[in-house]
């Protein structure tokens, strides 16, 4: 499987709001993404803490990253 050009990273204790972002930015991107949240519910890190965590397992060529 190719890498994906786009890389979206939620932060979000909402997996509802997370998925709604999802959607919206999947509609209106115009090409392949990579979606990855961070929930953190129950965990309580802290948001860099989240983003590191996504961002090492995730491939797009560019990153963006967004709390929910």
């Amino acid at each position: 499987m190719d890498t994906p050009r786009f890389t979206l990273i939620c932060c979000s204790v909402d997996p509802a709001a997370a998925e709604a972002l999802r959607r919206n930015v999947a509609a209106t991107i115009g090409e392949p993404l990579e979606f990855d949240v961070w929930d953190n519910r129950g965990r309580k890190v802290g948001l860099c803490d989240g983003y590191d965590r996504c961002a090492e397992r995730t491939g797009g060529e560019s990153r963006c990253f967004a709390h929910g």
